[in-house]
Formats: C-alpha cells, structure tokens, sequence
C-alpha cells in the first residue's frame, strides 16, 4: 500500500472517527498530528511492510525520550490501522506482528504538601475579602470556587471547565460530572463550607448569567483549561513555589488523602472516574512512600534509645 492510498483511507478514518465514533476535536486533531508524523517517517515505504513499520517504532523510540509520547503515537496509528483491518481494506495487519510494548517506567504523581494547600487557599481567600470592586469580587469568588470544587472533587481540569449550571444541585448536594468518553458520575458534596460557598457563588453570580457553563471568563465565554493553568502559574509566582503548580496535581493530592485515610481503592477508583483499578494504583505507591517515612521519622520505638532488657 503506497502513500496516495494510505492518505485516501485517512480521509475517510478522519470522518468515520468524527460521525460514527464521536470523537472529540481535540482527540482527532492529536490523531492528525501523529499520523502526518507516520506518513513523513515511512517515506514512499510500502505501509504494511514489517520491516518498515519496525524502523518507524525504532525512529519514535530513539526520537522520544519519554515513554508515555512514544505510546500515544504508537496508539493513533495503531488504531487506523485497526480501521483498516475492520474495514477489510487490509486483510493482514502488520501490527499484530510487531512488539510495540516497553516496560513503563514508574512515576510518582505530584503532590500538594499540606502546607502549599494551605498557602494558596489563604491566598485566594484574602484576594476575595480584599476585593474591592464588583468585578474583583466575581472574579476572586470564581477563584476560590474553582480550585474548592479541584480539591474536594478531585475531578479532572477538563470536567471542571465543562460544568454547566444545571449539572450541580445544591438541594441534593451533589454535581454531575462527565468524563472521558462522555462517562458520567455524580459525586456527593460533602463538605458544609464547600457547600455553602456554592450557594453563594451561585445566588450571587452564576443564577441569572446567561452563559449555562458554571464558570465563565470575563467574556462570559466558557472558561478555558488554559485559564486555570495560567491562574496556578500566577499562584506559584506570588508564593514563591519551587515547582511547577498544575491542575492535575489537585486530584493527586486528593486521591493521595483518601488513600491515607483509609479509603478503599476501589472507591477512589469510582470518584476518580477511572476505567480500570490498575490506573488507580499509583496512588498506592505514594502512600507506600509515606508508609516508609512515617515508619521511620516518626516510629513509636525511636522515643526509646534501649530498653532495660538486654541481649547477652
């Protein structure tokens, strides 16, 4: 199969991931990226050759230092030629005899330390009691209701920016919340401060806004994952962080809390609105390393230099 061919299937995949699978713009747009990549590595190579296809594996593993690049863009051109092969537009497909898989390197996810937690919220807190025009107070009050909603949630940036009005109840304590692959979940507002934050962000700003997303920019437009990330760029800067402060890092310390109070993984798979348990399992080796750091720093038997009893 040469390279006219294979750009002439693309047309086609492009529009079957749109109308039939129902994929997001920005999946698609991430699947473009990757496959013009594809077809600018193979050259005029026959596209279901072996052995061209394993030099395109090697060129991306020597190319990508990271793991978790090499594997998404091992995916989107895996997955057209899945297309291909479902299609019958090729009988054989030349990946199903080609080792893809490499051993993921573990990586801790980031967390917030309880005194940064405290830092920031102090921060945006004293931002909305200093507010000192109509705007400064909607704009500080959305603030603080936003990373509350980050941190007593732990949901994804993503389906935070996409809450619309109708999607929080604060009768029945609870937000509607639709994740990836337009799974939805409801999560239960627990906390009476969170709660009654919300109530007065939402009598006081969002009930008789005409945008239906629950949190806008100053154009009454949507807000934008970038808007957030900018806004915890800025926090860092004024508290002087070390590291980089980002959105995700939110629902890491979350599901790290709940895991160290005891909460079953399985729950905090449900919350997180994980697929599958093994994603959840990170968070088991961060608690793992506090395990060890309490076990050693803070270990009942380091009160005692050496008890009276003595081995002889």
């Amino acid at each position: 199969m040469n390279r006219e061919e294979i750009q002439h299937y693309l047309v086609q995949y492009y529009e079957d991931c749109t109308l039939k699978r129902r994929l997001n713009a920005k999946t698609i747009k991430a699947y473009k990226i990757d496959l013009k990549q594809f077809l600018d590595m193979m050259e005029e190579n026959d596209y279901t050759d072996h052995a061209a296809l394993r030099d395109y594996v090697y060129q991306l593993n020597r190319q990508y230092d990271k793991y978790k690049t090499v594997k998404r863009k091992l995916a989107s051109v895996k997955a057209f030629y899945h297309y291909l092969e479902y299609e019958t537009i090729i009988i054989d497909n030349p990946f199903h005899k080609i080792k893809t898989q490499c051993r993921e390197p573990l990586l801790l996810p980031r967390t917030i330390s309880s005194q940064q937690l405290r830092a920031i919220f102090s921060c945006v807190y004293d931002d909305l009691e200093h507010a000192r025009s109509d705007f400064a107070f909607k704009y500080h009050m959305r603030n603080v209701v936003l990373l509350e909603l980050l941190f007593t949630t732990g949901m994804r940036i993503s389906e935070l920016c996409g809450l619309r009005k109708e999607d929080i109840d604060l009768k029945e304590r609870t937000v509607k919340i639709f994740g990836k692959g337009a799974k939805e979940r409801m999560l239960y507002l627990g906390n009476d401060e969170v709660v009654e934050l919300l109530k007065r962000y939402m009598q006081s700003i969002v009930q008789d806004r005409a945008s239906p997303y629950f949190f806008v920019n100053k154009y009454g437009e949507k807000l934008s994952d970038q808007s957030v990330r900018n806004l915890l760029h800025m926090l860092e800067r004024r508290l002087g962080f070390s590291k980089p402060l980002t959105p995700h890092m939110f629902r890491h310390t979350f599901a790290t809390c709940l895991l160290e109070k005891d909460v079953d993984i399985r729950y905090i798979q449900k919350i997180l609105g994980h697929s599958s348990i093994a994603i959840t399992q990170i968070y088991a080796h961060v608690t793992s390393t506090k395990q060890k750091e309490i076990l050693t720093l803070k270990n009942p038997r380091n009160d005692y230099n050496r008890f009276d009893k003595r081995i002889h």
